[in-house]
């Protein structure tokens, strides 16, 4: 995914009569070799966006009719500023708005998320949303940064949901689906057969101390970790690297010792789960365990 671009604009939103005043009062000089120098406070503003949505500036400005892309990118460093600049917007025909320029940079550039800031509105109704307008007296303020970051997060909230509903929609997910539904059958079925196994094994004890006395050298030589409890005697089969069951022997209502319907295993998709393997119930609470059987 690429990454958010921010449309950016100079005069009122970095280049603040605030700052030119106060630098003109205090005697300092308002401008080096590329313009009026930057407002701190809207630099500042405008990291804080640029770090939190790891965003990529291209400029709007009307500087760019003045100054080509590797000029401006000099700038940059000299004047330390935050962030890269990816590009500048086309310096095309002057009867096309700025907002037309940038929904040409965004078709050209298949469309990342953006917010635009500027302190003067000649965009579409489509971009609003993505537009914040600075006050030229200030530029770049913290609600401004704030509201910057919301409107980036949104975008790609969004653009994320659509990913998510094209990926779960896709062919591919759908024979994925069948492939995981046979895989799990498959699976069941075995369980099944293993449960039967376990069953007869289990059927001739009523006491939870005596299986696991006598069985446990049993079930280690077949590779099978037996472990004891007070409700119960585990059995974990490790199947592969990534693949494993435990059942679990547990009292019955009628003095009886059972194996219950309930398993642990990793499942088709490598995710623990507690199982019913007769019902297809799945639990949090392994208290399931000791109730089905």
């Amino acid at each position: 995914m690429n990454k958010p671009i921010v449309f950016l604009d100079f005069d009122g939103v970095l280049n603040t009569e605030q700052y030119q005043a106060r630098l003109t009062v205090d005697g300092k000089p308002t401008k080096d070799t590329w313009g009026p120098l930057f407002d701190p406070h809207a630099v500042k503003n405008l990291r804080q966006i640029l770090d939190e949505m790891d965003a990529q500036v291209v400029i709007s400005s009307s500087w760019r009719y003045v100054h080509s892309l590797d000029s401006l990118r000099t700038m940059w460093v000299m004047r330390d500023l935050p962030g890269e600049i990816l590009d500048t917007l086309a310096c095309g025909a002057t009867y096309i708005s700025r907002g037309e320029e940038i929904e040409c940079w965004l078709e050209r550039n298949d469309r990342p998320d953006y917010v635009i800031i500027d302190d003067l509105d000649a965009f579409s109704l489509a971009q609003r949303d993505h537009y914040v307008e600075t006050n030229p007296i200030v530029g770049i303020t913290e609600a401004d940064a704030q509201k910057a970051i919301e409107i980036l997060r949104k975008s790609l909230a969004e653009r994320r949901r659509k990913l998510r509903e094209e990926i779960i929609n896709s062919e591919t997910a759908a024979r994925l689906r069948v492939a995981f539904q046979a895989m799990r059958k498959e699976s069941i079925a075995k369980m099944h057969e293993r449960h039967a196994f376990l069953s007869d094994i289990v059927k001739e004890y009523t006491n939870l101390e005596d299986f696991a006395r006598e069985k446990s050298e049993f079930f280690e030589m077949m590779g099978v970790e037996v472990g004891s409890g007070e409700k119960c005697v585990s059995l974990y089969f490790q199947l592969d690297y990534n693949e494993y069951e435990q059942y679990f022997v547990v009292p019955t209502g009628d003095g009886k010792l059972a194996v219950s319907h309930v398993i642990w295993w990793q499942n088709e998709v490598c995710a623990n789960e507690i199982l019913n393997i007769f019902t297809g119930e799945r639990y949090d609470d392994d208290d399931a365990i000791y109730t089905n059987y």
